[in-house]
């Protein structure tokens, strides 16, 4: 698990949050059905968005919760 400030937590979800946005839209103006373009951002939604989760925590959301 990696520690960072509320900042960088905010910025990395910010960061997350518009690839995924960027990616969802292009796959709705282009995609036309493609099923490897879905295949490919259905798995990117879930490793970006749950490795984030997983792996990055607040300092001051991780010293809270071991009290």
């Amino acid at each position: 698990m990696i520690r960072v400030d509320r900042r960088s937590y905010g910025s990395i979800w910010g960061l997350v949050v518009i690839l995924l946005a960027a990616g969802w839209a292009a796959y709705g103006l282009i995609g036309n059905g493609d099923t490897l373009f879905l295949t490919i951002m259905v798995v990117a939604t879930i490793v970006l968005g749950g490795g984030v989760a997983m792996l990055v925590r607040s300092k001051n959301a991780q010293d809270a919760s071991e009290t």
